[in-house]
């Protein structure tokens, strides 16, 4: 026994021992030879603890943690609490001393065996300086301190000694509960059992015996005389018992493991039953098997009892029930503790036959044939024999383990004490790898989809008989790889004019390239097997599409035609460059002109050619109708054939996060008409009125494609594709707020009151424009938006009136002796004179009356479809109202500032000044000399809108 040692090894010894039945046990660093001041520091430790234990106490706190820094004994509580004791400064080492697994271990160095069996453990240091554990001296070379030593009681409590001086801590109970949510194995008063196999709880039952059938089958070893090769002891004479039915529970919090903490059966008196509870995670393993798992995932547990060695052939009957009477015996009720303390009520019982050595009967060669026989395959309980014959599924590769359960109305399942499997082919396991331990069978990948593999099932029951089965068959599942990262991507889909061309780009890395020219081979001769490579993703994918079956990894199968295009190869294409998966994915075709493929296919493929690949374009018919951008896990799983056999050669997992384009990505401002401000965030449009006075606007395109890398429009945005959508948002003048769908086909009529009560229009409007990337029909979640201003102007808003003379704009119209203004013409020269209208881009002459015609005669057309009718001088004090109908404007026309006193008329023909004929014109009475003023020609429309437009005057 080896340790690194100073004269004196540590004053102080102290552990931890949380949830567990080891313990843990720490010394201090070692002294320098001079000690002589030591025991006055201990007398002021003891001072400190003794108030330490008061406090700890009158909190109701329990210890969860000790250690020790900076010279300080530091005890942590489950109240949040800690409490630090400071020790003697001038030891020079401190030595781990622990308990673990049934060995003594210091500072790392495992010594002797301690058998513990999660009794408690006895620790003390005599006068001598000799270490004793459990009453054996530990042979150290050095003496040992004996001033602190910290035990684990395995009561719930803690020893602390301090030079002789002892104090009893509590220890913090396990944070969790628990209850039993077995109700096949409980009766309505909940009262649940730990009986034989096959045994079916009787309702009806208390605390009686648990049917007639009787409990737990046992025998002895009598009739025994080969030498049994499972993992079970067996001795002649020796106690056997059958298989016991396990107890359901649900663990709170779901996330604690019970394998942490020392599970046992407690009678009201607080003694322990003879049994170990061994928790078993609920779709981790099989209902007889105990190795050790993590905690399960939603907290459920199913607990399994082995006897200990206290029970015997002689006390099994009644060990764990209580005589009333000579004749009438009840079973013992018994709680669940966690590390001693209770956590159920008194509730539970362990069912023994009374008397059944010598009269369970045996398991022969025929048992076989009631019995089922099972494994536990990615948390699904499989049968692979029932009634002696061999079921259709498949053992995983690596290791199974397999157990012997009981069918409805059969009990061979109860007598069985032990069973192992034998291999009938040796040399076809050792080829394939496989090897079994009792009824443990761990294959290799090597056995990948292997079937016709020979082993029989020994059992022996608990008369100590051992049958032998008839020969099973098995087959396994085919081969996995464990995968190999291709690193987190991230990958903007973009449509395309193609209808088949959008797609997401994956880089497979060195996946296909790293792959040995046998398996390049053995992937190449996959085609007439179900394809060589498959795509896989996780249930709850955010992006793709997939197949119904779900393989034992929770993976599914990327559905690539989830909705096709028609004509259209949806499937996953291969290249060896980006650029060529830009060009020709791109392209939406199969082949080039000469009729060859553009993509690598992997089915067709040559080994030399797959090794080629880098790149996978997975087309957007690949995703789901609800399908959304974000992170998507994905598995590619290469297959391949040898031997006639199909196993995986190779996987590649990556994250592949799928991110929809911007709205600016795909569409760029379509500024061709002018109609976008300089600042490219308003849009302007102009109202029209039809016959039925339907009051309507229509957006002129504002937006148009980008284009790609192969300089191809991403789609086209006059095509009636369901792509492009606009909601308008806008407040009345009732104060109520519209919203407003636009359908880019026809005209949209804005609702709600759009005219104020002063004949102002409502402009501004506010517009969501909507991008489905890869329409509505299908991909309705992929969408971006894009907010602007939307300035809609009335039937004539924008209009100007400008007075030439001579083909030169006037600023100010010059009243000559004549004193009107000229409506506008051309004079023979081809020269502009008098007043004209420039609206809409175009430039007319303004004529105030018809030569002929009524008054709704039109007098100037636009090619917009506006017309301008017959001026009428008004009072600018009255009512303007307007008689037009769809797009026309009525100018009424007054004075405006600076006219005092001046009088407008129109209804005189006058022969103009450079003009043959004669015309109406705008004529100015009683204008005093010298003067300047403005005159107002105000449009009307049919909604009412005033749009008034001024020209000054000087005389």
């Amino acid at each position: 026994f080896i340790i690194m040692r100073k004269k004196y090894l540590s004053a102080l010894l102290f552990g931890a021992l949380l949830f567990a039945s080891a313990g843990t046990f720490t010394s201090c660093k070692d002294y320098d030879d001079d000690i002589n001041n030591l025991q006055e520091q201990i007398n002021t430790v003891k001072t400190s603890l003794d108030e330490l234990s008061e406090k700890i106490n009158s909190l109701g706190a329990g210890v969860t943690d000790f250690k020790y820094e900076g010279g300080k004994l530091i005890l942590s509580t489950d109240k949040g609490t800690n409490f630090e004791v400071t020790l003697p400064e001038d030891k020079v080492g401190i030595t781990t001393v622990e308990v673990k697994d049934g060995y003594l271990w210091i500072d790392g160095v495992k010594g002797d065996a301690i058998a513990t069996e999660g009794e408690a453990i006895d620790v003390k240091v005599d006068e001598n300086g000799i270490l004793y554990i459990n009453g054996e001296a530990q042979d150290l070379k050095d003496e040992v301190g004996s001033k602190v030593i910290m035990v684990d009681n395995n009561n719930g409590t803690y020893t602390l000694t301090v030079d002789g001086a002892s104090y009893v801590l509590p220890k913090a109970s396990a944070a969790v509960s628990i209850s039993i949510s077995d109700a096949e194995n409980t009766t309505k008063d909940e009262y649940s059992f730990f009986t034989n196999l096959s045994q079916t709880i009787n309702s009806s039952n208390k605390e009686k015996e648990v049917a007639e059938a009787g409990g737990i089958l046992w025998g002895t070893a009598d009739q025994y005389k080969g030498n049994w090769k499972g993992l079970k002891s067996v001795e002649k004479g020796q106690l056997l018992v059958g298989q016991i039915k396990t107890l359901d529970v649900k663990v709170s919090p779901a996330t604690f493991d019970l394998k942490t903490v020392k599970l046992s059966l407690v009678n009201t008196l607080g003694e322990e039953a003879p049994v170990t509870v061994n928790p078993v995670a609920e779709g981790k393993e099989g209902p007889a098997t105990g190795s050790s798992r993590a905690a399960d995932a939603n907290g459920n547990w199913t607990l399994k009892v082995e006897m200990k060695n206290t029970v015997t052939k002689d006390n099994i009957a009644d060990i764990f029930a209580k005589k009333e009477s000579p004749t009438l015996s009840k079973n013992i009720k018994y709680a669940l503790a966690v590390d001693g303390k209770v956590v159920t009520d008194y509730c539970i019982f362990i069912d023994t036959d009374e008397e059944t050595a010598g009269v369970a009967g045996d398991f022969t060669s025929t048992s076989f044939n009631n019995i089922d026989i099972k494994f536990n395959k990615k948390g699904d309980s499989k049968v692979l024999l029932s009634n002696n014959t061999v079921q259709n599924e498949e053992l995983p590769l690596g290791t199974t383990e397999l157990y012997i359960d009981a069918v409805e109305n059969q009990t061979a399942a109860d007598k069985v004490y032990d069973a192992y499997i034998e291999i009938v082919d040796q040399n076809m396991a050792d080829a394939y790898g496989i090897e079994v331990s009792g009824m443990t069978i761990t294959a290799s990948q090597a056995a990948g989809n292997l079937t016709e593999f020979p082993i029989k099932i020994h059992v022996l029951d608990v008369n100590g008989n051992e049958s032998v089965s008839d020969e099973y068959e098995l087959s396994f599942a085919q081969s996995t790889e464990s995968g190999t990262e291709i690193g987190v991507q991230t990958w903007k889909v973009m449509p395309t004019s193609v209808a088949t061309g959008a797609f997401v780009l994956v880089d497979l890395g060195e996946t296909f390239t790293s792959l040995s020219a046998e398996d390049a081979h053995k992937i190449s001769n996959m085609t007439a097997n179900g394809g060589a490579v498959k795509w896989y993703t996780t249930i709850d994918t955010k992006t793709f599409a997939t197949e119904s079956v779900v393989t034992e990894d929770k993976l599914v199968e990327i559905n690539v035609d989830a909705h096709p295009e028609p004509g259209a190869a949806n499937k996953i294409h291969y290249y060896a460059s980006k650029e060529d998966a830009f060009k020709d994915a791109l392209s939406g075709k199969e082949t080039n002109d000469e009729g060859e493929p553009l993509s690598i296919d992997v089915d067709q493929a040559t080994a030399s050619t797959i090794k080629t690949i880098k790149y996978a374009a997975i087309p957007v018919s690949a995703f789901k109708t609800e399908a959304t951008a974000g992170a998507n896990d994905i598995t590619i799983i290469m297959s391949g054939m040898k031997d006639g056999r199909v196993n995986e050669i190779k996987r590649a997992t990556t994250t592949l996060t799928v991110q929809c384009p911007e709205f600016d990505d795909v569409l760029d401002i379509n500024n061709t008409q002018k109609l976008w401000n300089e600042a490219k965030d308003t849009y302007t449009v102009r109202f029209d009125v039809s016959v039925d006075d339907e009051r309507t606007i229509s957006l002129q395109k504002p937006f148009k494609s980008k284009v790609d890398s192969n300089n191809k429009e991403y789609f086209n945005v006059n095509a009636a594709d369901g792509k492009l959508f606009y909601e308008l948002k806008y407040t009345d003048f009732n104060k109520k707020v519209q919203l407003v769908d636009v359908d880019n086909a026809e005209a949209t009529k804005l609702d709600g009151k759009i005219v104020s009560d002063d004949h102002e229009l409502l402009h501004e409007i506010e517009v969501t424009s909507t991008l489905y990337p890869f329409g509505k029909k299908y991909l309705k979640n992929f969408k971006v938006t894009k907010t602007f201003k939307l300035y809609v102007q009335s039937v004539f808003e924008g209009a100007k009136l400008v007075y030439y003379v001579a083909d030169n704009p006037q600023d100010v119209v010059t009243l000559g002796n004549n004193q009107y203004i000229e409506p506008g013409y051309t004079t023979s020269d081809g020269k502009k004179h008098g007043l004209y209208v420039a609206f809409d881009g175009e430039e007319r002459p303004y004529v105030f009356k018809a030569q002929t015609g009524g008054s709704l005669t039109a007098l100037t057309d636009f090619n917009n479809g506006t017309r301008i009718l017959e001026s009428s001088v008004v009072d600018p004090q009255k009512a303007c109202v307007a008689t037009v109908s769809n797009d026309d404007v009525k100018p009424n026309i007054y004075l405006g500032e600076g006219a005092s006193g001046v009088k407008l008329s129109i209804d005189a023909k006058i022969e103009l000044n450079s003009k043959g004929d004669k015309d109406y014109v705008l004529f100015f009475d009683q204008v005093p000399g010298e003067t300047s003023g403005t005159v107002v020609f105000n449009f009307m429309d049919i909604m009412g809108v005033k749009y008034p437009v001024t020209v000054s005057y000087k005389k």
